[in-house]
Order: C-alpha cells, then structure tokens, then sequence
C-alpha cells in the first residue's frame, strides 16, 4: 500500500520537471531562430551580389569571345585570300615556267654551262626538252630536283634510275670487255660506277629531308652492298689491259700496207692501279652511321672502321654519343663536279701531238677540241691519210668551281660555337679515277677500230682512183673527191665517250658538333662570301641530327633558310 501511494506522489514531480525543461527548450528556440534568419538575408545578399558579378563577368567574357572570334574569322579569311593568292600566284608562275620550258630547247654546251653556273633550274628547263633522255640526264634531272628542293619529285626520279642503271650496269661492263673494237658511244649510257653507287647515297639525302629516315637509311646500305659486289666480281678486270696479240697484229699489218712508220701505242694512257678503282665512299659511310644513330639502330662497326681509314679527318662521334649529349652533323655539298673531255690532241705545251714522217705543218689536221689526229702521209698514194683517235681524258685544271667551306657556326642562346669543315669526298677525284680506269682501254678500242677501219676504206678509195687513171686523168680525180666524204664519215664516228651525270656535286665537306639537347640556328659561310643559314634545328638526346647545305646552288650572298 505505500509503495502505491510513493508512486503517485512521485509522478506530479518528475511531470512538472518535464514541462519546466520543455519551457527552457523553448525559450532557447525563440532566442537563436532569430539569429539564423539574420545571418540568411545576409549571405542572399552576398549570394545575388556575386551572381551579379559573374553575370556581368559573363557578359565580358562573351563579348571578348566575340571579338575573339571575329578577329580570327578576319584573319581566317585574310590567310585564305592569301593562300588562294599565293596560290594563283604558283599556278601562274608555274603555267609562265612550263611555256618557258616549251621555250627552251636542249644544247649540250648551254646545259652544262647552267649547271656549272648553280642555274639548276635553268637547266632543268633544258631537260624538259629532251624527249627521250639516257640514264645520264635522268640521274641529272634528280640531282637538280634534289638541290632545288623538289625531294619527293627527286627520289621519284632517282629511284626509277637506280633501276635502270642496276639492270645496265654490270652487262655494259661485261659486254665492253668483251669486244676490243666496241664503240662505247653507240650503246646505251649506263652510268659510271661513282654514279651507280651514289645514287642511292644521294636519295638517301631526299627521304631525309622529307623526314623518313628509315627509308634514308635503307637507300644508304644499298651503297656499301653494290660496292662490294663491284670489287668482287669486276675489280680484277677493269684493271685488265685488254690487249691480243691478233689485234695488234691487225694494226700492224694495216700500217705497213701504208708504208706508215708510226707506233700507236706510244700514245696509250698510263695502265690504271689499285688506286684508281672506287673501292668505298666516304659521303656514303658518313651518311650511313649518322642516319643510323639517329634512327636508334645499330651502326657498324666495320662502317666506321672503313670511314676512319680512308677519311681520318672526319669523325665518327655520332656513332657513340655518350651521356644526355646530342649532336649536330653538317654536311655541305659545293661546285659542279669535273667533266672529263676528249683528248685535245696538243701537248701541254699546245704543241700538236703528232708522229709522222716527212713532216709538214700544212699537211697537219688539228681539232684542238676533239680527237687526236696522226699523219701517215704516204708517198705512192699522193695526199696524206689521218688516222684519228679519241678517248676520254681528265684536266684537273679544267675543274669548274674551287669554291670551300670556310667556316660552319653553331648557334644558341646560350653562346655561339664554330668549326673549320673537312673534306669528306672529293667527286672530281672520282671522275678522274674512274677516267684513269677507263682510259686505256678505250684508247686501245680507238687505234684498233680507227686504224684498221679506216685504212681498209683508204686501200679500197685508192684502188677504185687507180683504175680511173686508165680512162682519165678527170675521172680518176673525180674518184678521188668522192673518196673523202667516206673517210671523213670514218673520223666523224671516232669520238671519244665523255658522257657522265654533270649535276654532281664538285665535293662534300662536314663539320659537326656535340651539344646539349635543344633548338639551335647553323650558319655555313662559304669562300665565295655565301652564308647559309639554318634556323630551327632540334637536337635531341643521344641523336645526331643531320643538316644538309647547298653550297652548289647559284643563291644570293647571305641566303638563309
């Protein structure tokens, strides 16, 4: 019974404690709802002030968007009425070029003017008018393509020569050597052997400046490959005389039913040597191990062996760059390669090269350009027979341009660099070695065919004058005229074979640098006061990269890129 009553005393307490907290909670309520609604009306305020704000930054933003967008639209359209311009500019200058070309007609002497001159566009004007050009002027074509700029033309042209002169190479060589009265100039060119290996060194140039450098390294390895083979299979037997004993015989037997006291063979080239032979090129190997290393593929070891014997003076470090260094390879190509020529038939002294009995200067014919005439004057014919011979010859001193590359600079932000270039081939070296193995047996060709050709025709001439005498003097004089013609025609055939790619380079020079990776400007100064400058050369880590200048090129001083 107490306990219940404990019970209902006790509720009213804990009920009334209840509603006093309930009160307090409630006061406490009241007090902070007023607080939160001031800091709200503040932070709208805030809120529609910032809205504001990027409205009108909106709005800006916009209109400097559309002014933005106009001026590019301007430009836009002003680079696309230049571009059409520039466009109708090249369509015009081209359409006045392909009439000039129309214009202009072939002339071998004009030709090889525009091309010792650097008139390389000129010249290929020229081309234009050759309707059926040989492997000569083929090769010449890309060559002038290649120094104009024209890269993807060149290797277009350079890769259907190298086809042909594959194909007509080592069966020229072959077929030449197998006949000793062979008449070079009445086949097909097939080019020199400089000309057939470097080919592909020079395309390997155009891939690169078109930026396949895979594809340039690729042509560049042909090189080494073919030149092996030459040495190989026809080394030995381009240093061969080609002389036998019937021939000489035949010549012989022809000369004395002349009466003619006179030995051909005193005026034979020296017999070519090792030396002479194009055993390597060192424009080929250098090409080979810079492409190589900047490709990130192996470089021979044999390669640059071979480079560093046969060109000591060049170096070989972009086949080991070491570190984070990179490296600059310049190479520069200069002048018109030497032409070889007909034997001038004059001594070094002008003298007339002669040897003759009864001398008599009146009787003498001199083409003091072309060929080399011997007077067999023989008594019981009554007028002298000249026995006309030719081969190719080389002058030194007939070389078209000495002009070098004196200086090749680097340039950086951080400070300028420079370095005197070395001689890396000599290419009018090559084509007076190539002469030299020539030579010979071409003049052994000349005194076999000339001599016993033209000596036949002359004994059947004279016959013929003879039996006329039996019925007049008038008749037999009459012979006599209609003779020369004939043997004139025999002379007109003897004509040294001097074709050869004109549009080579004279040489090749390289300078390089190892540097730090980075943008760099090259300037080439050549001796003839010629700068070439250029700009925006990357270097990057552990890579060569490879600038080509053209030294070759008729550009006005201080030309950049």
């Amino acid at each position: 019974m107490t306990l219940v009553i404990s019970q209902v005393i006790l509720m009213p307490f804990f009920s009334q404690e209840s509603e006093n907290q309930a009160d307090t909670a409630q006061v406490q309520n009241e007090q902070v709802v007023p607080s939160v609604s001031a800091e709200n009306v503040k932070s709208e305020k805030q809120l529609k002030k910032e809205r504001l704000e990027q409205e009108k930054l909106e709005k800006k933003r916009q209109k400097e968007e559309k002014i933005r967008l106009q001026k590019e639209a301007k430009e836009k359209a002003r680079e696309e009425a230049r571009i059409k311009k520039e466009e109708e500019r090249l369509k015009a200058e081209k359409k006045k070029k392909l009439e000039k070309a129309k214009k202009v007609k072939f002339n071998d002497v004009a030709y090889r003017s525009a091309v010792g001159s650097g008139d390389f566009e000129n010249a290929l004007f020229m081309l234009e008018s050759v309707k059926k050009p040989d492997i000569a002027l083929e090769l010449d074509r890309g060559m002038l393509l290649h120094f104009l700029g024209e890269y993807l033309m060149a290797s277009e042209k350079m890769e259907s020569t190298t086809t042909a002169i594959d194909d007509a190479f080592t069966k020229s060589i072959m077929a030449s050597f197998a006949s000793a009265t062979l008449n070079e100039n009445i086949s097909s060119y097939t080019g020199n052997i400089y000309e057939y290996l470097l080919v592909d060194a020079f395309n390997a140039l155009n891939y690169y400046n078109m930026g396949d450098v895979e594809s340039a390294l690729s042509r560049v390895n042909r090189v080494g490959d073919k030149q092996r083979e030459y040495a190989a299979k026809y080394g030995e037997i381009a240093l061969r005389d080609d002389s036998s004993a019937k021939d000489e015989k035949d010549v012989a037997d022809s000369l004395s039913k002349m009466n003619a006291r006179v030995n051909p063979d005193e005026f034979l080239p020296p017999k070519p040597t090792e030396k002479n032979l194009y055993k390597t090129s060192p424009f080929a190997d250098y090409l080979q191990i810079v492409l190589a290393a900047q490709n990130g593929s192996y470089v021979d070891d044999f390669i640059v062996r071979e480079l560093k014997t046969v060109a000591p003076q060049v170096s070989c470090e972009s086949a080991d760059l070491k570190g984070n260094k990179g490296r600059v390879e310049v190479l520069a190509l200069t002048g018109s390669i030497a032409q070889r020529h007909s034997i001038p038939g004059v001594d070094s002294e002008g003298r007339p090269i002669i040897n003759s009995i009864d001398f008599d200067p009146k009787k003498i014919a001199i083409n003091p350009n072309q060929g080399l005439y011997i007077n067999t004057y023989i008594p019981f014919g009554g007028f002298p027979v000249f026995l006309k011979y030719d081969w190719p010859v080389f002058d030194r001193n007939s070389i078209q341009s000495n002009v070098m590359v004196s200086n090749v600079t680097l340039i950086s932000k951080d400070g300028v660099r420079s370095e005197i270039p070395v001689l890396l081939e000599d290419f009018d070296m090559d084509c007076e070695n190539d002469v030299a193995v020539k030579a010979r047996k071409a003049a052994r060709r000349s005194i076999t065919r000339s001599t016993i050709t033209k000596i036949t025709a002359y004994l059947s001439s004279y016959a013929i004058v003879e039996a006329a005498k039996s019925r007049s003097e008038l008749a037999a004089a009459l012979a006599e005229v209609a003779s020369i013609p004939a043997l004139n025609a025999i002379d007109l055939k003897e004509i040294a074979d001097v074709r050869q790619c004109v549009a080579f380079p004279s040489k090749a020079y390289c300078a390089g640098f190892t540097c730090e990776p980075g943008v760099y400007q090259v300037e080439v100064k050549y001796s003839d006061g010629r700068i070439d400058r250029i700009d925006n050369v990357v270097v990057k880590k552990g890579k060569p990269v490879l600038v080509e200048s053209m030294g070759c090129r008729a550009v006005p001083v201080d030309e950049g890129k």
